[in-house]
């Protein structure tokens, strides 16, 4: 763990990590879309639309990812890791959706990324498109939430160089 948070920060550069987080988005998302078309047979037009919310998905969840640790290291992967994986798996209800969970889990379901692209997915795979456009502005604001802790981050490493004796 210590090394891929050292990794993260020493990481060569604000670019280096883009590239790595589009790479693993892009095959990230391929993989899955073409695991799920093997099983269920075909998703036609909607494979392009799933993939591309897949992608999106893991590109913001991993910028965030990467902006925390290179702010915090260890303890900011430790609380993205509580905050997105396990309350927002908890939060989005899977595959029955969060209206059977209790109030707090439903206010907060639409605005964590699991339940974002779970409520995205269902409109693109099954309703042709649409109620995709919330969903996609809420994966969209965590994207960008992630490249300004990554911005963030650099402009502090920056100062620590430049303070340093």
């Amino acid at each position: 763990m210590r090394r891929l948070v050292a990794g993260i920060r020493a990481g060569g550069g604000m670019a280096a990590q883009l590239i790595g987080l589009a790479a693993y988005a892009g095959l990230g998302a391929g993989a899955a879309m073409g695991v799920a078309t093997w099983l269920t047979g075909a998703y036609g037009d909607s494979f392009l639309a799933a993939a591309g919310l897949l992608a999106l998905t893991s590109i913001g969840v991993g910028s965030v990812v990467a902006g925390a640790a290179a702010l915090a290291g260890a303890p900011g992967v430790a609380l993205t890791g509580i905050g997105v994986v396990l309350l927002g798996l908890v939060a989005s209800g899977g595959p029955v959706g969060s209206q059977v969970l209790p109030d707090f889990y439903r206010a907060v379901a639409p605005w964590l990324p699991a339940g974002a692209l779970l409520s995205a997915l269902k409109g693109a795979l099954f309703y042709g498109g649409v109620g995709t456009g919330e969903p996609v502005v809420v994966l969209t604001g965590w994207l960008l939430a992630g490249l300004l802790l990554m911005l963030i981050a650099q402009a502090a490493g920056r100062r620590r160089a430049t303070d340093a004796p």
